[in-house]
């Protein structure tokens, strides 16, 4: 039959895999902690994104200045002193100075410029000595008294005072978002912590529950793949999402479902030509399991017409062709399958060219 020569039937093309079409967009409604974070610690957000390769966020997400440099915090430029010393020696003289003026800043210029037990000290000073609640003061020491209790090893009460900072499941969903193809394990530790701040199935981790869906799909963990696309594509219906979703459909062999699913890739507003190719090529399996041939071939020669280039689909386009005595048609889809890159698909493809041949002798 022309379907014997699919292989791996139901498995994601590497050249999908990393089609992810959606991305945590800044959320608009961080509030003013946020906004700061953003002037305050570039260099936060792009050490996460480039250089963490542990779980040691002590090093990586809260580095201590080693030389002078400039520290930005909203409507100050300040700069950090040479040595740990110094920076000590600067906040003294805040501390005799308006507690007012300086409230807001003094604890990310202790962390950033001095040591921990720097900014616990000047957390410790803040709650006994601010005359009035500030709200973005009251911000900093719960995010900076979070990152001291991190350092000294002690998530539990890290997560405690960060739960008081507003939009801080997202923040660290973003930062697992921005590791997870690169260090696998510090990100998933990322998500977690945004999944204890910030409980249940949520929009803005989508991209985590659409990545841990395809991890699980191509490990052949169904049930937890099925959980993760099902989370995805409620959030965010996007054509990627739903074929992949069919696909793990029928691998469940929930076929009815799958070419629902399918349909549903199919008609969604973000489909494009290779996500509409692997949706025709998803109901070609099913068709093909459910033995119904003849809607089976329809959806090949669609998947066919739209991925030229996928090796298994023209395959089974010429032992389809074979099938119906078109062996001059075959031999062109099997000699366009020896120009593409999958070594076994070729090796096939040659196998068939010498079955054609010794026809025609």
């Amino acid at each position: 039959m022309w379907f014997k020569a699919q292989k791996g039937e139901l498995s994601i093309l590497k050249k999908q895999r990393n089609r992810s079409v959606f991305s945590i967009a800044p959320q608009l409604t961080i509030l003013l902690l946020l906004a700061c974070l953003v002037a305050l610690a570039p260099r936060i957000v792009s050490y996460f994104w480039s250089n963490t390769t542990s779980l040691s966020m002590t090093k990586q997400m809260f580095p201590v200045a080693q030389d002078e440099r400039e520290l930005l915090i909203p409507g100050n430029r300040l700069h950090c002193a040479g040595s740990p010393e110094q920076p000590a020696q600067v906040i003294e003289k805040w501390k005799s100075a308006s507690t007012s003026d300086y409230s807001a800043i003094i604890v990310p210029y202790a962390w950033h410029c001095g040591t921990p037990e720097l900014a616990q000290q000047t957390i410790d000073w803040i709650n006994a000595n601010r005359p009035t609640a500030s709200t973005l003061a009251d911000i900093w020491v719960r995010y900076y008294q979070g990152d001291v209790f991190y350092t000294q090893g002690k998530l539990d009460q890290a997560i405690e005072a960060w739960r008081g900072v507003p939009n801080s499941g997202w923040f660290f969903a973003s930062i697992g978002s921005g590791l997870y193809d690169k260090d696998r394990a510090a990100a998933l530790h990322y998500y977690e912590i945004s999944e204890r701040l910030d409980p249940g199935w949520k929009e803005y981790r989508v991209e985590f529950y659409w990545k841990q869906c395809l991890e699980f799909y191509n490990q052949k963990q169904y049930d937890a793949a099925l959980t993760y696309c099902q989370a995805a594509v409620e959030f965010a219906p996007h054509a990627a999402y739903l074929q992949i979703l069919g696909q793990v459909y029928a691998a469940r062999q929930e076929y009815t479902l799958a070419l629902k699913t399918f349909d549903r890739a199919l008609q969604a507003d973000t489909v494009t030509e290779n996500i509409a190719g692997y949706a025709h090529r998803g109901k070609m399996l099913v068709y093909r399991e459910l033995g119904q041939d003849a809607q089976a071939q329809t959806e090949l020669r669609a998947a066919a017409q739209l991925l030229p280039d996928e090796p298994w689909v023209q395959i089974a386009l010429g032992d389809f062709y074979i099938e119906q005595k078109d062996f001059a048609a075959a031999q062109t889809v099997f000699e366009h399958v020896l120009t593409l890159s999958d070594a076994q698909a070729k090796d096939i493809a040659a196998d068939r060219l010498k079955q054609l041949s010794a026809l025609h002798q």
